[in-house]
């Protein structure tokens, strides 16, 4: 998917599972798997957009004032915080 998104080719050891989401609305069950990958500069210089409007980088918390789904948002904060939660 990374690929064929952002035009860069990721190693399955770079990517740090994160969560995942599953919800059921009308029968119809939808699961979304959330990965935290870190991309040296190199990378970055690689990408070529080939979905979706455009793309930025930012720091972990202004990703709380982009419009994102609420379930996305909720992983995101669970990433962030994960050092912090007790479980």
């Amino acid at each position: 998917e990374v690929k064929e998104e952002l035009s860069i080719t990721l190693k399955k050891s770079q990517l740090e599972y994160v969560t995942t989401i599953t919800f059921e609305h009308k029968k119809i069950k939808i699961s979304r798997y959330f990965y935290f990958v870190e991309i040296n500069d190199i990378e970055k210089k690689k990408i070529k957009l080939n979905e979706g409007k455009n793309y930025d980088f930012f720091e972990q918390q202004k990703i709380f004032y982009k419009k994102i789904a609420p379930y996305d948002s909720f992983a995101f904060w669970l990433f962030i915080n994960s050092k912090n939660l007790k479980l």
